[in-house]
């Protein structure tokens, strides 16, 4: 490396630096030296300094300085994707840990000195979602043998950049390092759910679809699923009209480049093909497989569902083009719309909307994910003007014995298209309560003002042809197919689901069900959150863990009758999601706000932070600590069950919360002194072993009635069949966290590390952050008496 350039550790012209104390060098903060510094005295410690290092020889200096320059080579995001869960795990940010130890000893502040300055400036504090590996444009998704070199297309902002080890690397614009608290300056303002963009933050006037790359021979035919969906192709007519499409969308002087480069009409099939394939058993698909035809559907329709099978996971070489996709239908669909008004009442358009703003929103890119988070409302807005969240004032004219082949035809798809409309709006209505989940937004849609009939059964919905649907219609009992409840009046009423197992979709009903309870319970931890900051004195301080005084104990009770009487109403079961969704929604019933698991994180500084640990510390004996930890089990135990094909992103945002109600509890736990080893050895040796993510039984109930017992979750040990389970105290941070990684990864398929999607890996590269922090935590059960 140069010495000239950015990262240059020349010391020619630097000016000499005072020696920091050993205390500041430890907690890696700034020391003005010379004498006892400032901080120590705050805090009442004594102050000193290092003995003096041996002089080294002038070619002892050099080999150091050459050394030094090697080993400070700024990380390659295209070898970072390179790195197993293993080296996640054992990612070292010293400086977190010491921010955390340092929070949980209380400063002894001297009034008579003049108040110092806050080393811990808004632009140097650590953000608990600091998700630096920005998006899918910052890792190596090919094979690293040409020619599937990753080209980065589309980068969305220039952010410092880490490897696993906690080695942090500037830009060149030279911007500070590491600094205290933080994992690095403007660490909040980088995470992946605060952006701030830049002028540079736009998509790059580049042509798409590089010809270097031969999408047509990327994948072998053994790597496509056998599919087994009937899907009609596409002709060459819709063909061409796709490719005036994405013209429409580029810059003129590329167009030779476009029509030369453009994927073939077979990968094209293919990947609508896959598309259908891994929908098959997503609960909430709104696209009716049997009748789509890609040659009368609109061309936006036919391209968005294209660049869907294209990012699917199972997919990962062809992901590059689904994003590439991805920016040329992200201006086709707002010419659609500013084209023609009438647009905005139709289906297929409307579809291709949000199909798109699925994509987007679980890219992983910062850019993306804003901008698809703002226009959800857009598409929300257009159906509810379009009325698809109410009940057809029309009544549909059920199949009969004697009709002949034309009227069942066109019966079938007049329900086809109010089936469509239905399945629509609930899917809205989930992906709504995902992001609001995900992103700790309040929710748009209300379940009051959807109306709409219960789904009718994936029978129904599956059948081939129209005279299969009309055999298994009329199998039925046409009475409670033509008069089934709306969504919104079983919410509070389960009585109404029972007696229709037979006709209705369980799947998507329960579903639907549980999450229009996302609302309430979103206004309860507003308004807990708000009691909590409140300046009344009267209201008191709520902890972190709820009070069972604010408990909204009809919600609690309603979602454990909803437990109680559908776990085994279904064959052969609950579907994971929807276990997953139940769990979450009880786990945040006892986590008064996860924005304080950010605030303990060092987000609002050391004072803010220091606050919310006394919150967790009150309440960590309490009953409703015991029941957020023993939910968080419930989610992880529904999560290693999830047999499907590909796993919601929003569930994998819910194993990253039960991962943070697991660490909440560890640093609980250390910071009260009952996780030192002694005491990890005498209560695992005199107590019974809890398994949180385990089947309810006397243990459990006996720890969350009085706290008797140890709480852990299992993990899997040894290769293969081999696996043994094993349990990971909850005590112990950093194998929690390991464990939890491990999940996260095994859920989204066996794939190497450079084919997971880009939330996955920043989700798993934060949580073994935590895990780490955590586990280098020193602290002793005197210390926290003293406090």
């Amino acid at each position: 490396m140069s010495d000239s350039g950015p990262y240059s550790r020349s010391s020619t012209n630097r000016q000499r630096t005072p020696k920091a104390c050993v205390n500041c060098a430890e907690t890696k903060l700034r020391c003005q030296g010379g004498g006892p510094c400032d901080r120590c005295v705050n805090k009442g410690i004594a102050c000193h300094y290092p003995p003096p290092r041996s002089k080294k020889s002038s070619a002892q200096q050099s080999r150091t300085a050459k050394n030094s320059d090697r080993d400070w080579t700024p990380f390659d995001m295209n070898d970072g994707a390179n790195v197993d869960h293993g080296d996640i795990l054992n990612y070292d940010d010293t400086s977190f840990a010491n921010f955390l130890r340092d929070i949980m000893v209380q400063p002894v502040i001297d009034n008579t000195r003049p108040e110092q300055e806050d080393n811990h400036s808004p632009s140097s504090l650590h953000d608990i979602f600091n998700l630096t590996t920005d998006s899918f444009a910052s890792r190596n998704t090919f094979t690293t043998s040409p020619p599937f070199q990753y080209m980065n297309h589309f980068p969305d902002t220039n952010v410092p950049h880490s490897d696993f080890n906690g080695n942090m690397f500037t830009n060149s614009t030279g911007a500070n390092a590491l600094d205290g608290v933080a994992l690095g300056a403007n660490a909040f303002k980088e995470s992946m759910w605060q952006w701030c963009p830049s002028a540079a933050d736009q998509r790059r006037d580049k042509p798409p679809f590089r010809p270097s790359i031969p999408y047509d021979q990327l994948i072998p035919k053994s790597r496509w699923p056998s599919i087994d969906v009937s899907v009609k192709g596409v002709g060459s007519q819709t063909y061409h009209h796709l490719i005036a499409l994405v013209l429409s969308a580029t810059d003129s002087k590329y167009t030779a480049h476009v029509i030369s480069s453009f994927p073939t009409c077979e990968l094209i099939n293919c990947l609508i093909s896959n598309y259908f394939f891994c929908t098959a058993t997503t609960t909430d698909s709104f696209i009716h497989v049997p009748s789509f035809d890609p040659n009368s559907s609109t061309p936006e329709l036919v391209l968005c569902i294209a660049m869907a099978g294209a990012t699917m996971p199972n997919v990962p070489e062809l992901h590059q083009l689904g994003y590439e996709i991805y920016e040329i239908v992200d201006q086709a669909i707002a010419t659609l719309f500013f084209g023609e008004n009438t647009r905005s009442r139709m289906l297929g358009p409307i579809q291709s909307l949000v199909l798109t703003l699925d994509v987007g929103q679980w890219s992983g890119n910062r850019r993306r994910m804003e901008r698809c988070e703002g226009l959800s409302s857009v598409g929300i807005t257009m159906c509810r003007r379009a009325d698809y969240f109410r009940k057809l004032k029309k009544r549909l004219d059920p199949p009969n014995h004697n009709d002949s082949p034309e009227s069942i035809e066109a019966k079938w798809h007049s329900w086809i298209d109010s089936e469509s409309y239905f399945r629509f709006a609930i899917h809205n209505l989930i992906r709504d309560v995902d992001n609001s989940m995900a992103f700790l937004i309040p929710p748009i849609v209300s379940y009051l003002e959807l109306s709409v009939p219960l789904p009718m059964s994936k029978e129904l919905w599956q059948a081939r042809n129209s005279q299969e649907w009309k055999n298994k219609y009329l199998s039925g009992s046409k009475e409670m197919l033509s008069s089934l409840p709306s969504l919104c009046s079983c919410v509070d009423d389960f009585s109404l689901v029972l007696p229709l197992r037979e006709v209705i979709d369980v799947d998507l009903t329960l579903l639907a069900i549980l999450s229009c309870h996302w609302s309430s319970t979103w206004q309860r931890s507003q308004r807990s959150s708000a009691r909590r900051h409140s300046t009344n004195t009267s209201h008191g301080h709520t902890a972190l863990f709820n009070s069972s005084l604010y408990h909204d104990t009809h919600e609690i009770e309603t979602l454990s009758t909803f437990n109680v009487l559908f776990h085994e109403w279904t064959v052969p079961g609950l579907e994971p999601a929807t276990v997953m969704l139940h769990e979450r929604l009880l786990m945040c019933h006892y986590v008064s706000s996860f924005e304080d698991l950010q605030t303990l994180g060092g987000k609002a500084g050391e004072e803010e932070a220091r606050k919310t640990l006394q919150l967790l510390i009150a309440s960590a004996g309490t009953r409703e600590s015991r029941q957020a930890v023993w939910h968080a089990g419930q989610l992880v135990r529904a999560a290693r069950e999830e047999s499907g094909r590909t796993m919601r992103p929003s569930c994998a945002i819910g194993i990253y919360h039960a991962s943070l109600v697991f660490w909440a509890y560890a640093v609980v736990l250390t910071a009260s002194g009952a996780s030192a080893p002694s005491f990890q050895a005498q209560n695992a040796a005199n107590q019974d072993i809890v398994l949180l993510d385990g089947p309810q039984n006397a243990h459990v109930r006996r720890f969350l009635a009085v706290g008797h017992g140890t709480p852990a979750i299992s993990s899997s040990t040894g290769p293969g069949s081999g696996e043994i389970e094993v349990p990971v105290l909850l005590s112990n941070a950093k194998d929690v966290m390991s464990a939890t990684v491990k999940l996260l990864i095994e859920r989204h398929g066996a794939y190497q590390d450079n084919e997971r999607p880009a939330l996955v890996a920043n989700l798993a590269r934060l949580m073994g952050a935590l895990g780490y922090a955590a586990d280098k935590i020193q602290y002793s059960p005197t210390d926290a008496q003293s406090t």
